[in-house]
């Protein structure tokens, strides 16, 4: 994983003056919900299909702020709506995520240091929820649809792609809609805002996209495929405790390929204080045996041990045989 190297250019203006309505608030904010209260004539949410503004273009506006130096891990809220009027002087940064930004993250944060929520808002919308992924975006492209499904699906996945790694792309024509996976969270999290009450790139028809949060996809692939990476993403956090705990306490650098690496055992033996007698009871365990060893050679009489083996030795030579008539043995029978 690259560190994302510092811009050559400062981050440009994207406004002279904050812009009204620009954070999306409206009505009064009700902190419970986490949303604004819009009133009963904008009670809808499928009726708030009002153009933004301003827009965030990647290309002119991306450049290194005062949250650079300051190794500050989330993104400006403002740049990626296209109304940070700031520019290089912000105190978080100008530019789209990575791989990197992704890893600094928790999961109560999204990539703006907005808090997440235990569960999702009731229309989808907001920062997301804290206990799930929140990878996938739902796009409304109604206005779009006469541009054809293949037209349509490249504009869609260009559209998006500035904004990070797009892993899969369903269209879905008869209903207007279409839904954007990417590969981080960050991605995810930074498409929805830059792309919320905007049109596709080339689009001419003035559409305005409804970006949302998706459900979980029902699909038993798709959720054998995610059950098995979020395993690998539970070994990988595991396998990187482990490590860093050795690194701590002083032990073996950390190996690249654990799989091939024998385990020494013998260490676990020669190393672990466990298994350690103080001196005290290793010199009495050792006395006690020295005591034991010579009481069994007094009780012993001597000469026996030694006669008994030279007589044996000698019976050997001859090839008399102790057990020889026992061996010999037969009765009439036989």
């Amino acid at each position: 994983m690259v560190r994302p190297g510092r811009a050559e250019r400062p981050a440009r203006r994207q406004v002279d003056s904050p812009v009204a309505g620009s954070s999306g608030a409206g009505g009064d904010y009700n902190i419970w919900y986490h949303k604004s209260s819009w009133g009963k004539e904008l009670g809808n949410y499928n009726k708030r299909r009002v153009r933004a503004v301003t827009k965030c273009n990647l290309d002119l506006d991306s450049g290194y702020t005062r949250g650079d130096d300051q190794q500050v891990p989330y993104i400006c809220l403002h740049f990626a709506r296209g109304s940070c009027f700031l520019g290089d002087q912000c105190s978080y940064l100008h530019r789209r995520p990575t791989p990197w930004d992704q890893a600094r993250l928790d999961l109560t944060h999204d990539i703006f240091g907005r808090e997440r929520h235990r569960e999702d808002r009731a229309d989808m919308g907001g920062v997301g929820c804290m206990n799930r992924e929140n990878r996938t975006l739902y796009v409304n492209f109604e206005g779009a649809s006469s541009y054809g499904y293949e037209k349509l699906q490249k504009m869609i996945r260009k559209t998006f792609e500035q904004f990070g790694t797009v892993e899969t792309l369903s269209v879905k024509m008869q209903k207007a809609i279409a839904f954007v996976t990417y590969d981080i969270r960050a991605s995810a999290e930074f498409a929805k805002e830059c792309m919320s009450s905007q049109s596709l790139l080339g689009s001419t028809l003035n559409e305005v996209l409804d970006v949302r949060w998706s459900y979980d996809d029902a699909n038993p692939m798709a959720v054998l495929k995610k059950k098995r990476k979020a395993e690998e993403e539970l070994a990988a956090a595991v396998q990187k405790k482990i490590d860093s705990e050795e690194q701590k306490r002083g032990a073996r650098p950390p190996s690249k390929d654990v799989a091939d690496e024998e385990d020494d055992i013998d260490r676990y033996l020669d190393d672990d204080p466990y298994y350690d007698l103080p001196a005290e009871e290793e010199k009495q365990q050792e006395e006690g045996g020295d005591r034991a060893q010579g009481e069994a050679d007094a009780v012993a009489p001597r000469g026996e041990g030694k006669e008994e083996q030279k007589e044996a030795a000698k019976m050997e030579e001859e090839g008399v045989n102790p057990l020889g008539l026992i061996a010999d043995y037969g009765s009439d029978s036989d």
